[in-house]
């Protein structure tokens, strides 16, 4: 965010972020239904859980565990981008208030600490740019993290199927309930091993040769499935300028 033609602190900012109406609007209406989704969902396990065997209701109890953790995700998510979205309305809210700044000369301030905070220089304006785009960083973090907690729960439910189905037609109930881990993760190990050789020796292996021919087909093998570098854009836009 940056000053504009405009008088100081009369309009916000053409930089401001794009979506910050929709991510309000968006975080107060998902805050009131997820505060009131885990009681259901408390509700709707305790009342299907007699009605499992051991084996489905493993299965159930780790869905529930999961699918909940991602619900508290996203309501704590959304509950904190709504403050830091209010700090963010009042700091524009003051300075259109007060564009001229800060009267020093009405504050009981020393001059070590008036030095002290001429020479970090925030300005206003400044601190509203950091509010903005903290709010939106912690609302599309919040929904990416949500999103990888569901994709989860599928994953983990399609392998206790796929386990389930295997244990009921060929008699191996030795699969249930730690074969479905042990599939998943045969199901991510040749990615897992693709990326880092890819990282490792990438620049070493010829661009023709049958390694990096293996390794592509590999990415677009698993690409098609949405599991990739490419399949969640925002956390790889977070990653690349914030760190892993």
């Amino acid at each position: 965010m940056t000053e504009n033609d405009q008088p100081p602190g009369s309009m916000l900012s053409k930089d401001t972020t794009p979506t910050w109406e929709m991510e309000l609007l968006i975080s107060g209406v998902t805050v009131f239904a997820l505060l009131q989704l885990p009681g259901v969902m408390d509700q709707a396990y305790l009342a299907l859980r007699p009605r499992l065997d051991a084996d489905w209701e493993g299965l159930v109890r780790l869905l529930f565990v999961y699918s909940k953790m991602s619900v508290m995700l996203l309501a704590i998510a959304f509950v904190l981008h709504l403050a830091l979205r209010g700090y963010w309305i009042a700091l524009v809210g003051m300075n259109s208030i007060y564009p001229t700044g800060v009267r020093w000369d009405r504050l009981k301030v020393g001059p070590i600490q008036r030095n002290l905070i001429d020479q970090r220089g925030i300005r206003i304006v400044d601190r509203i740019e950091t509010a903005d785009n903290r709010a939106s960083i912690v609302f599309a973090l919040g929904v990416n993290l949500a999103l990888i907690m569901v994709a989860l729960v599928v994953a983990v439910a399609m392998s206790f199927a796929v386990c389930g189905l295997l244990a009921r037609l060929f008699g191996w109930y030795w699969m249930l309930p730690n074969g479905a881990f042990v599939l998943l993760a045969m199901l991510a190990l040749p990615y897992a091993l693709a990326q880092q050789i890819d990282r490792r020796f990438g620049t070493r292996v010829s661009g023709n040769g049958w390694i990096a021919r293996t390794i592509s087909s590999t990415y677009r093998a698993y690409a098609k499935f949405g599991y990739g570098s490419d399949s969640n854009p925002t956390m790889r836009l977070l990653q690349s300028h914030a760190g892993e």
